[in-house]
């Protein structure tokens, strides 16, 4: 497993570099106030949706008619319908190398970034089980037969729809050079911190952004129209992830990894993931 892993870690740096030298998108589209930057299967829709709801108590605008809708919070090449509300974007985008200058966000105008992670355990896990089943499935031809072992532990080579664990080593990677080179311009937000306090990191989230009129009970009520069972209700069907899109299912992510998973995943961490984001990857206790 060791040559593997070593050749597979050569790809990854190679990735990394092409991935950072030859994509601007996040210093191309300055025109935003902000982008958020989020590592895939990581509540991104959540977010987006309670933000647009946030903006559309303030500014009295029609509700999104669903949850990936860019009216209202739009996304790098689809900016919001609306030019007189904050300007939001939400990428899976990695921050181009030039990011990491000093001084180059006033120097070029760029945007703030709010960067999201969740453990990458359970985004691998996410992952899955959007693969598995539904639509997704049926339109790239995944196999009923491919279990968690073999898609956790695939080489970086196949090319796959959803996060794998070098994708996601490559996003965690590439921004936390930026959240620690940039802290007056950068804000991190972990999925889990924002299930465990909602209110609490979507309203530092609204002053980081300095969106004005943002008071903890609009916040609130759009947490409150935000949770899975209504969003559930807010899927685009003619999406072919949408049903995916949020997963109501109930389960501990640390169950579906064998030992041998377990070994694999903390082999590849401690050699190539440079910040865990302070996430305890070697425990597995339940």
């Amino acid at each position: 497993m060791t040559n593997r892993i070593q050749k597979q870690g050569l790809q990854l740096f190679l990735k990394s570099v092409n991935r950072q030298t030859f994509n601007p998108t996040v210093i191309k589209h300055n025109q935003f106030d902000c982008h958020i930057a989020t590592a895939k299967q990581c509540g991104t829709h959540w977010i987006k949706y309670m933000l647009s709801l946030i903006l559309c108590e303030i500014y009295n605008l029609p509700k999104p008619n669903h949850i990936i809708e860019d009216n209202i919070i739009g996304h790098t090449k689809t900016p919001p319908r609306y030019d007189h509300i904050p300007q939001i974007a939400v990428t899976h985008s990695h921050p181009h190398y030039l990011l990491r200058l000093p001084n180059v966000v006033p120097v070029l105008n760029l945007p703030q970034y709010i960067v999201m992670v969740r453990d990458p355990r359970d985004i691998l896990v996410s992952a899955y089980e959007k693969i598995k089943g539904g639509q997704m499935q049926k339109t790239f031809n995944v196999s009923e037969d491919l279990s968690f072992s073999e898609f956790l532990q695939s080489d970086i080579q196949i090319k796959k729809p959803v996060a794998d664990i070098w994708s996601t080593i490559q996003f965690m990677n590439s921004w936390s050079y930026i959240l620690k080179n940039h802290p007056e311009h950068t804000s991190l937000i972990r999925y889990e911190d924002l299930k465990s306090d909602t209110l609490k990191e979507m309203k530092r989230l609204c002053d980081f952004m300095n969106i004005e009129g943002a008071t903890k009970d609009i916040i609130q009520n759009a947490i409150d129209q935000s949770s899975r069972s209504k969003m559930k209700t807010k899927l685009n069907p003619n999406e072919i992830n949408a049903e995916k899109s949020v997963n109501l299912k109930a389960r501990n992510f640390k169950d579906w990894y064998s030992d041998d998973d377990k070994l694999f995943v903390n082999t590849i961490f401690k050699r190539y993931l440079k910040n865990n984001y302070s996430y305890n990857l070697n425990n597995w206790d339940h």
